[in-house]
Formats: structure tokens, sequence, C-alpha cells
């Protein structure tokens, strides 16, 4: 498999891309269907094919698996989205312990956390999220100011704009097209 076969690029300006690589089987299964599920395989993967990269995001669901630690490996920095609401603020302080834990098996590799990306940030119509979002907010900040995170100031909207662009629809990209102001400002904080 190579580089080119996994990637399109979805975002380009004179001297940036954003190149997508798309959630894939393939790379569960290497992980899943061996003896023993290899958590370097992904690594090794990216480090083979994307060494001109200056950033790679891998998508990884909020619950703590395989696939967490497989990106863990095969990455320098955490950048971690939460929504503020209820529930996404019961998990959000398990990170913590779960790069902690990850840290103290695998003392030779370092990983920081990039920062914290407010997600689905403006729901419930125009009046930025309501009193759930203040509690929520509260509850991220005293975590984040606890383990030294920073939280990013442009946070991201919701928008039905990314699966289109992920499919490969470029007419109406909705709130998608403010990833950018988002994009700058996390290229800024790691010095890109």
């Amino acid at each position: 498999m190579t580089a080119e076969a996994v990637s399109e690029i979805i975002l380009e300006s004179k001297d940036k891309s954003l190149e997508l690589i798309a959630s894939r089987f393939d790379f569960s299964d290497a992980l899943t269907d061996a003896v023993r599920p290899n958590p370097r395989v992904l690594a090794s993967f990216l480090s083979e094919n994307f060494k001109d990269k200056d950033v790679i995001f891998v998508d990884c669901s909020p619950t703590e698996s395989v696939f967490t630690t497989a990106a863990y490996h095969a990455s320098d920095y955490v950048l971690i989205p939460v929504k503020p609401e209820f529930f996404a603020t019961i998990g959000f302080p398990l990170l913590s312990e779960s790069l902690t834990n990850f840290r103290r098996k695998n003392p030779a590799h370092e990983i920081e956390v990039a920062g914290v990306v407010i997600n689905n940030a403006f729901y419930n119509g125009g009046n930025d999220g309501g009193p759930e979002k203040q509690r929520a907010m509260k509850e991220i900040r005293n975590e984040c100011t606890k383990n030294g995170w920073h939280i990013f100031s442009k946070q991201m909207y919701h928008s039905r704009g990314y699966p289109k662009l992920m499919r490969g629809d470029y007419n109406h990209s909705g709130d998608a097209a403010l990833f950018w102001t988002f994009a700058k400002e996390f290229f800024k904080h790691l010095g890109i």
C-alpha cells in the first residue's frame, strides 16, 4: 500500500495543503488479526510513506483501545477535541490517565498534548449552547488547567460540510470552510 493510494488532498493553499487519510479497515485488520496485535503498525506505515508531511492527524474514537495505543505510537502530539456537554466531560479526564499509562509503558516515546479544541460548540440554536455548555466549559477549563493543556481560542463548528468534503463534494462546504481559522491557530501554536 502506498501513500498515494490512501490519501487525498482536501484543502490546498499556495504553501500548505491538508490531506485526508480516511479511516481504513485494513489498518484495523493489521492491528487486530495478528496473533498478538501490533500497536506499532500504524507508526511504521506513516514513517515509511509520509516522511515529507509536517502534520498527520489520526482520528480515534474517544475510548481506550488498541487503536488509541496505535495512534499514540504514531504520534508526537495529541490534539483533543471535546464537545462541551455532560457526557463528554465525564470521559475527558480519563485521557490524562490514558496518556500517563502509555508514557509509563513506553518511556522512550515522547508524546505531548498539543492542545484542546472545543468541538461542535455552537449547537442548540444561536445561544452558544446555553447553561449546559457553560457548565461543561468550566469543567473542561479546570481539567486543562490541572494538566497544563492549552485550549485553542478557535472552536470547531458543527457542519454537514465535513462529510461532503471527505466524499469529494466541494460544491458547498458550509461551516467546514471555517476549519482554516482553527488550522492557522493550530499551526502557529506548534510553530509550523
